[in-house]
This record gives structure tokens, sequence and C-alpha cells, in this order.
């Protein structure tokens, strides 16, 4: 097991959270005492910060979070209110993006959060979501991306990398209560850490041509059902696991929950699509399945286990402050010490510092003269310097993690 986690104090508090964010419901077991009211506090500052508000919100009748609360329980219903609203400000962008791809006779597979929606696999507002994703052939990726930006879309500063374009600001990034909203639009041409055909990231010519696609009726498409649980996996756990600061991961649990086939044990649907995602460790996906069937006991995982110490690392990442630099530190580390993982770092640099022509010109726009690529290169340390200073400034002011995630540049 590659974290080593901190303990974690299984507070009254945090107890209830868990129960009523994965436990059973107050429907299914009315006189449960595996979730016992809080006391001597309020879980609600503990339930924005792991993430989890709204879906506590979405899971219970307000009538039971107030008895439990008070007043405090319209705060989870405002939690869930405005991850609504991002949901609809969400879906009001992509029927834009579908307008224009269907102009340009390309298919738009719809990722992540928003696919859940619209799959039906989460209630209104349940699940938060930051960004709006999706997988588009690579080879008209560019065109869409044009398009998109000529309809008032707008680039970000944000490099392309070897999954994404540039993240595109939608034309109505704007504000909701107060916050930041309307996230930005990746557009992926390669999904991260999912193989349908060994050796590489699948493409969305891929995914179609396998029939790994569902054609909603509502017109939208998006993955199936185990290649949105492969992703999940993928973005928990490969992506985001040295990372425990950078995402609310205890999301992953609800995916996990989500997109399991009623019937079936989260462990068997976990087992069945791990093949479809060789970069996620077996043992952190097992263990992210098992941490999955005890929540949704309302109980907690055995102590030394793996789902205890995923469970310890996702709530660390949050609740304990540097844990998640000493992450980062460690998986550098790990990186530097492996000759193929250093190699792999020092060509991820250099991509980084040196643009080809095409990454410039989406960076900065047509050049006036052969002389502007070499001047953007030049200027691209200082460029990069100013990013990580504006970033800093900008991550002491993030708002909570249930409202939204960090930005594209963490992410990517």
């Amino acid at each position: 097991m590659r974290f080593h986690p901190p303990e974690i104090p299984y507070t009254a508090e945090l107890r209830w959270v868990l129960g009523r964010a994965f436990g059973p419901t107050a429907e299914a077991a009315p006189n449960s005492t595996a979730i016992p009211p809080p006391t001597g506090g309020t879980p609600v500052d503990l339930a924005e910060r792991l993430g989890l508000a709204s879906r506590i919100a979405a899971r219970h009748p307000r009538r039971v979070l107030s008895e439990a609360l008070g007043a405090d329980a319209s705060r989870l219903l405002v939690a869930r209110a405005h991850s609504a609203a991002i949901g609809l400000m969400f879906e009001r962008t992509a029927e834009q993006i579908r307008t224009v791809a269907e102009n340009l006779e390309l298919k738009a597979i719809f990722l992540k959060g928003f696919a859940l929606a619209l799959g039906g696999y989460v209630e209104s507002g349940e699940r938060p979501s930051g960004d709006l994703d999706l997988l588009v052939a690579e080879d008209r990726a560019e065109a869409l991306f044009e398009a998109l930006v000529d309809a008032g879309f707008r680039s970000s500063e944000v490099l392309p990398n070897a999954q994404h374009l540039p993240p595109l600001l939608t034309p109505e990034f704007s504000s909701v209560a107060g916050r930041r909203s309307g996230g930005s639009v990746d557009l992926h041409f390669r999904l991260r850490g999912v193989e349908v055909r060994s050796g590489q990231w699948a493409t969305a010519d891929e995914l179609v041509a396998d029939g790994l696609v569902d054609d909603l009726a509502t017109g939208w498409s998006i993955p199936n059902r185990d290649l949105l649980l492969a992703h999940a996996l993928t973005h928990g756990l490969e992506q985001h696991g040295d990372r425990p600061d950078s995402y609310p991961l205890l999301r992953l649990i609800v995916d996990i929950a989500t997109l399991t086939p009623t019937g079936e044990s989260p462990t068997s649907a976990v087992e069945r699509v791990l093949p479809l995602c060789p970069a996620v460790e077996r043992e952190e996906g097992r263990g992210a399945a098992e941490l999955t069937e005890t929540l949704a006991r309302g109980a907690l995982p055995a102590a030394g286990g793996t789902a205890d110490l995923l469970l310890r690392h996702f709530l660390a990442g949050v609740l304990v402050e540097g844990y998640g630099s000493e992450r980062r530190a460690a998986h550098l580390r790990g990186r530097l010490g492996d000759a193929r993982r250093r190699g792999e770092l020092v060509g991820h640099v250099r991509r980084k510092l040196w643009l080809n022509e095409r990454e410039l010109i989406l960076r900065h726009g047509p050049p006036r003269h052969r002389w502007s690529f070499w001047g953007w290169r030049l200027r691209r340390p200082f460029d990069i310097l100013w990013s990580l200073l504006r970033g800093g400034r900008q991550g002491q002011t993030a708002p909570p993690a249930d409202c939204e995630k960090k930005t594209a540049r963490a992410d990517s």
C-alpha cells in the first residue's frame, strides 16, 4: 500500500457525515442506531469540507435533517440547490456544444459527473461537478475547439496534455450565490487510464466501434456504465491518489455506489472493470470497493486494512494540513528513484517548457511572423512561474470542495 496516512479520530460528527452520505437512509432503516445524531457540535462544516453536503441533502428528507441539525439543515439544502443550479448551467452549455458538434458531424460523448446526471445515476444536485468533460475524436478535436471559440467560448491559459486540449471557459462563466461557477469545458481526445484495446488510452472512435457508448433517448451520448466506473477509479486513485488535497476523493465512493448495478455488489462491479483501467493498483481498487460496501452498511472499515487506509488517506487530504504536500513530495521522490518514471518526468518537464507550433498557436493565436514562435518559447519559463504564483494566490481563497472543484490547472 503506497499510502501511509495518519490516524484520524472517528468523531461522532464524522460518523454522522459518513453514515448519512453512504449508510442506510431513514426510510430504509427507520429504527437504525448505526447513524446516531451528532452531539456536542454540528457536522455541516465537515460535510462541506469533504464534498458530501449535497449528497446528504439528496438522500434524506428535510424533516430527518432538521430533526438532527436544526437550522443548520438549511446549509445542506443550499449546497444541493447550488449543485443543481450548476448542473442546469452545464446542461445549457452542453446543448450549445452538442449543436456545434452536430454541425461539424462530430459525436460528443460526455463524461464524469455530467454523464452520471444524464444517465440518471444520480439525483439532481446530488453530485457536484466543477467542469464539463467530453470525449471527441482526436482528429476532429481541434476543429471543435476552434468552432467553440468562434461561438463565444474562451481558451484558458492551461496547456494541452496527453488527454485533452486547453480547457475552455464558457460564455456564461458567472456567479451563483456569490460563488464563481460555470466551470470549464475539457475536450478530451483520450480517456485517461482506460484501455479497451491494449496499450493505449481509449479514444472516442474505439468506444463507438466497440459498442461501448450509450446513446440516450434524449439525444445525449455517454460511455456505458462499466466505462464510467473504470474512469472514476482511474480519476480518483491514479490521477488524484497522490494529490488528495486537489480533489474530494470521497466522491469516488459516491461514484462506485451509484454505478454499481442493482443486485450486484461494489466488489463484483469493481472487479469486473479493473482490466479496463490497468493503471489502477488492484489492491487499491478492491479496497475502494470494500470501503463502499462497509460504509453502505453504516459501519467503518476494520483498522489497518486497505479500506481503512484509503478512508484515512481520503480524509487526511482534506483534514490534515500538509498531508497533501507530503504525498506529492513522496510521489515525486518515487518517480525520481525509478529510471522509467524518471524518464517520464523529464519528458513531462520538457513538453511543458518546449511547446510545438500547434500548442503555441492554441495559446497565443496566429503569429505575426516566424520569429514569434521563438519569442514565445523564450518567454515560456516566466509564464509558468507567473501561473504558479497566481495559482497560489487563488488557492488561498478557494471555495469549499462541495461547491467547486479545484482549478482545471490542478486537474490536468
